[in-house]
């Protein structure tokens, strides 16, 4: 499941002009670090790729001003 989330923003990342890499890893370090602090597993995995969405769609509403 946290590659599907990493290879989903990466995509997305893609889709966008932006760095896959840094997007996947970030994607990566979010869902890891909820896995981690979450006892149930897809729910941290999901909240890892909602943290990666909004800070993705955060950087894109700061980069348009």
């Amino acid at each position: 499941m946290i590659a599907a989330a990493v290879i989903a923003i990466a995509r997305i990342a893609d889709a966008e002009n932006r760095s896959s890499l840094i997007w996947g890893g970030i994607t990566l370090a979010a869902c890891v670090l909820c896995t981690m602090l979450v006892p149930i597993a897809l729910l941290g995995i999901g909240l890892g790729f909602l943290l990666a969405f909004a800070a993705m769609f955060v950087v894109k509403m700061i980069e348009s001003r």
